[in-house]
């Protein structure tokens, strides 16, 4: 990656933390001319209070992309993108009230959330749970990556086609870059995730066990003396009780800030910092339990929680850390001083201390490309060249010191080392790889290594090795492989870290050598 791309990418990672998408902007002007469909659900398996997970079939999704322009953009839209995340979203969920017939609109509707309606719905219709319809527009000097909308529904309130428009000034191609491969998977997964309920227009529409409306899960409270507005549904509610160890906690905390396409719409940033339904992008977001429970939640879907991604922040951290901590405080989670390098939660690479306007004035180490250890390029600006390990496949995370090679060097930075967790138990140890050194962290805290001044600072071995260090198979390999030993095996036809390239088609620099 070069170091114009680099520039390039950091500018929209900052425009999107700035203003994500406008998801539900259409969807709120629209609220009191809510369209439903003509057809049929499947009532038999949610009648049958013997029903189990398995009894439910998985949701049936489609997507048509007759309206995207053509280009590359609908070449990469339609082989790598998309389909990787309908993959993904059609392993991880289950529909309760599967269709029974096409879904079809009347031959008069011309539009379909603003945009000309695809043949195929006033013709035979389609076999789907629910169909998306994917546009593209060049979107200039606007901060707009992409907008989703609900535009149909079925009888019972469950979204049933939705439409998602990428901006194609903020989509950039991959060319074969995963990083750049891996923010846009982010991006579609966030949006169809809100295509499918997780907006603020369909929380009046969910249901309970019974098929009826629910009551009082969205809701105002007072936190701190602030009111503030949660999600309060099960399995929610109480998959975020364990993970913060806080049995008082309410509901999830939405976000209070931005626009209409973002307020109450999202998690809120400063509890769930790298969460994929946060509003804005992060390297290196997680689609966490939390992401599939709400849309459990809505009593339309049941999730496979094997899909989800570890999501440590906050974890085990209370009442206090969830209704916040003081702000400016130094914290594993936050930092005080700004402009300070640090490490990102995830480990993923380092960054500057800063905050932004959806922290709520909290700070934390906001992750960059040029400091990210997965970014071969990154080694250009790294403390200690030579010694530190970056790329795709280097298998190194962020790690902070002073280590350089003069006795002068003071300040604290961030550095990209390969690492192994070893032993069980309480008798794991940490071992840290600067170049041929080896430094063995056996607890918390500076230790020197021979060769080089200063300290590197290390992290607890056993709450390491759970967290930032913990192995995993991104996304459950989107559905197309079986994890092995935390990596991938991708099903024939599938390539990639996470199995999200299609090798079928060659296109963009993804092709059946490429690891990615």
């Amino acid at each position: 990656m070069n170091s114009k791309l680099i520039s390039f990418l950091s500018i929209i990672f900052i425009l999107i933390n700035v203003s994500f998408s406008q998801q539900t902007l259409n969807s709120t002007k629209n609220a009191h001319n809510i369209r439903f469909l003509e057809v049929e659900e499947d009532l038999s398996l949610t009648s049958n209070t013997e029903s189990t997970f398995s009894d439910y079939p998985n949701i049936r999704i489609h997507v048509d992309y007759s309206l995207i322009e053509e280009g590359p953009h609908k070449e990469y839209i339609q082989t790598d993108l998309i389909p990787s995340v309908v993959d993904y979203l059609q392993g991880a969920l289950k529909i309760k009230r599967p269709l029974k017939t096409p879904l079809r609109l009347p031959k008069a509707q011309k539009k379909i959330c603003g945009a000309p309606t695809p043949n195929i719905y006033h013709t035979t219709g389609v076999e789907a749970d629910f169909s998306l319809v994917v546009v593209t527009s060049a979107l200039i000097n606007n901060t707009c990556a992409a907008e989703a909308f609900v535009c149909h529904r079925v009888p019972t309130g469950r979204p049933g086609i939705g439409k998602l428009m990428f901006n194609t000034e903020l989509l950039p191609l991959p060319k074969g870059n995963h990083l750049v491969h891996e923010r846009n998977v982010n991006l579609a997964i966030h949006e169809l995730v809100h295509t499918l309920g997780f907006n603020k227009p369909s929380y009046k529409f969910y249901i309970d066990e019974a098929g009826n409306p629910r009551a009082d899960h969205f809701r105002a409270i007072q936190i701190n003396g602030e009111e503030r507005y949660i999600l309060d549904l099960e399995p929610l509610t109480n998959r975020l009780r364990k993970h913060f160890g806080c049995n008082s906690i309410q509901g999830a905390l939405l976000e209070n800030d931005g626009g209409n396409g973002s307020i109450h719409s999202h998690f809120e940033r400063r509890v769930f910092l790298y969460e994929v339904m946060t509003s804005g992008i992060i390297p290196g977001q997680r689609v966490s339990e939390f992401t599939l429970a709400a849309l459990e939640g809505s009593g339309w879907y049941v999730a496979d929680y094997s899909f989800a991604e570890p999501f440590f922040f906050g974890e085990g951290q209370g009442c206090d850390f969830y209704n916040g901590p003081k702000i400016n405080a130094d914290t594993e989670e936050y930092c005080a001083e700004e402009r300070s390098m640090g490490c990102a939660p995830t480990g993923r690479g380092g960054g500057k201390c800063r905050k932004d306007f959806k922290s709520d004035g909290y700070k934390y180490y906001v992750p960059t490309l040029a400091h990210d250890c997965e970014n071969a390029e990154a080694e250009d600006n790294a403390s200690l060249q030579g010694f530190e390990s970056f790329g795709k496949n280097a298998g190194s995370k962020c790690f902070t010191g002073t280590l350089g090679f003069e006795k002068s060097q003071q300040k604290t930075n961030s550095f990209c080392f390969k690492f192994q967790c070893q032993g069980e138990g309480l008798d794991t140890v940490l071992e840290v790889s600067i170049g041929n050194k080896k430094a063995i962290c056996q607890a918390a805290g500076p230790m020197t290594v021979d060769g080089f001044s200063g300290e590197l600072n290390c992290p607890d071995p056993l709450a390491y090795c759970k967290t930032v260090g913990q192995q995993y198979c991104p996304r459950n390999c989107m559905g197309r492989g079986d994890c092995i030993n935390n990596q991938c095996r991708c099903e024939p036809g599938f390539s990639g870290k996470d199995c999200s390239v299609s090798v079928t088609k060659t296109f963009l620099g993804f092709d059946a050598k490429t690891s990615f």
